[in-house]
């Protein structure tokens, strides 16, 4: 019987241990995704690149992405599959060092883009075949926030080294290149996590997300949170040196960073509430947080720019949890997660192409005015999402 007890014992504490490394693996790995925030001003003037080619830098970003996650399936058929992408990382990270140029800033954001989609995807899959039993909630709300603890924590980080470091937009790599080896032989997945599952057809999935009841509002506020944050992390700084003439890395890295913050923190409260009214809060949220980023842009008010980032923040951690369930609720156990893999990745191309699209709309009108003129487009489609969102029937989330 004690052999029994003991068993399960070691069983529980294996799976807490897995799921922990794992958390901070994709937390770590989340990293390079808001760590260039504070250094693209760096990057203009060393390198000669225009916001245009930052916003595009950023949507190459996204891409990378995108190929990871369909990637993923094939690199955990390994135990080994993670490590493989923590080098893979470390590569990408060495290329911003050695960058001179946009091409090499371009196959950098790629390669951290595709790690980024394998982790994005194999994570929540092996979390899923742990027993994490009786373990404490804390750890699934950890591992749910990850990805926003990963870019909050990031762009400060940056900032802070860029400000009062030496060795300007190089040392905040060579830390994450020490870092992500000292992770990285942590990461090999756990035994059972690559057991076969039985094939659920995409089709029917993408058939059921549009004629779900409550699906636009849905993927209106995962584009407009993801959007609002990419818009952020891609010229937020360039924003703040050119409208408000800031010239601290700190602080440029702090005002991305608090929108992350926030959606980290709000995404992890336990809501209780209806789907669609969550979704209905995180949409009004998000369109006032890009409608005063647009005023903010315009005007050069860093104070408004601030309370901008922190209201979007705000409808990212609310909306994006409503949406989820909304997707969730709509599919049975065997397609749910298949579904809810769907749903963000048409948020990451959602942004990709937003990102290429405001890239164009500064080339032609400045930076200013076209991170400004996105920014209110984003106000607007966010305000058409609480529309439509009002004329759906609500589920009940009960948690």
């Amino acid at each position: 019987m004690k052999t029994t007890e003991q068993s399960l014992d070691n069983s529980k504490s294996s799976s807490l241990r897995d799921a922990l490394l794992l958390a901070a693996g994709l937390i770590l790995l989340h990293m390079p995704a808001g760590l260039p925030a504070p250094l693209y001003p760096l990057y203009q003037d060393t390198m000669g690149i225009g916001p245009g080619i930052v916003s595009m830098l950023f949507a190459s970003y996204i891409a990378g992405t995108i190929i990871g996650l369909v990637l993923m399936p094939t690199a955990v058929r390994s135990r080994y599959g993670l490590i493989w992408a923590c080098l893979l990382s470390i590569i990408g990270d060495f290329l911003f060092i050695l960058a001179t140029g946009a091409l090499g800033l371009f196959v950098a954001h790629i390669l951290q883009g595709i790690v980024l989609g394998i982790f994005t995807g194999a994570v929540p899959a092996a979390l899923a075949k742990l027993d994490l039993a009786q373990l404490g909630k804390a750890v699934g709300r950890i591992t749910t926030s990850a990805n926003a603890i990963g870019l909050a924590v990031s762009p400060l980080w940056s900032g802070l080294l860029l400000q009062f470091a030496p060795w300007p937009g190089e040392l905040v790599w060579v830390i994450q290149i020490v870092a992500t080896l000292i992770v990285a032989p942590f990461l090999r997945l756990p035994s059972h996590v690559n057991t076969p599952t039985d094939s659920v057809s995409v089709r029917g999935i993408l058939a059921t997300i549009r004629r779900g009841r409550s699906m636009p509002a849905s993927f209106i506020v995962g584009f407009c949170a993801f959007s609002s944050g990419a818009l952020l992390s891609a010229l937020g700084a360039l924003v703040l040196r050119d409208a408000v003439h800031t010239n601290n890395g700190a602080l440029e890295g702090f005002v991305v960073s608090i929108c992350f913050i926030l959606s980290a923190i709000i995404g992890a409260v336990k809501w209780r509430s209806n789907d669609l009214g969550m979704v209905r809060i995180g949409l009004l949220w998000v369109a006032l947080g890009c409608f005063g980023l647009a005023i903010g842009a315009y005007v050069g008010i860093l104070l408004l720019i601030i309370l901008s980032a922190i209201a979007c923040g705000v409808g990212q951690g609310i909306g994006l949890q409503g949406a989820t369930e909304v997707v969730a609720l709509e599919f049975d156990e065997n397609s749910r997660n298949k579904a809810i893999s769907i749903f963000f990745i048409s948020c990451y191309v959602g942004t990709a192409l937003a990102a290429l699209g405001v890239g164009s709309l500064i080339n032609a009108t400045g930076l200013p005015m076209g991170f400004g003129g996105f920014a209110f487009l984003l106000a607007l489609l966010g305000t058409v999402g609480i529309a439509l969102s009002r004329t759906q029937k609500p589920y009940l989330i009960t948690r």
